[in-house]
């Protein structure tokens, strides 16, 4: 919150139609899914560190293509385990997680796991 309003930015706790980016932690939560219906883009919380820190050398914006790497993966925050696959298919599955920013756990735990592919 402090650099966002640092570098002129507002941040609001609620999403809104106004909202141009949210910065989110996963990707299981009520704003990060209103935030794809709106195709607002949703960003990693490195994000703002990065253009923060490239803010401190240059003149730069938030929305450069070179930021792009920070957009959010479709797994982050997630803790995926999965069940009934060749141990082949398990570790093709762990690389394609874990390359989109989830988790990958090969035991199911009631309070950690995310998703149970089967």
């Amino acid at each position: 919150k402090t650099l966002i309003e640092r570098m002129a930015g507002i941040y609001n706790g609620v999403f809104h139609d106004g909202i141009t980016h949210l910065i989110a932690g996963n990707v299981i939560s009520d704003k990060y899914k209103a935030a794809i219906d709106t195709e607002t883009p949703v960003m990693t919380k490195e994000w703002v560190r990065e253009v923060w820190k490239a803010a401190s050398r240059d003149n730069v914006m938030a929305t450069d293509p070179k930021f792009l790497q920070y957009k959010c993966p479709v797994f982050y925050g997630l803790t995926v385990t999965c069940s009934q696959l060749s141990k082949n298919d398990k570790n093709l599955l762990k690389k394609k997680i874990e390359s989109h920013g989830g988790s990958y756990t090969p035991e199911l735990t009631m309070d950690a796991t995310d998703i149970l592919i089967c």
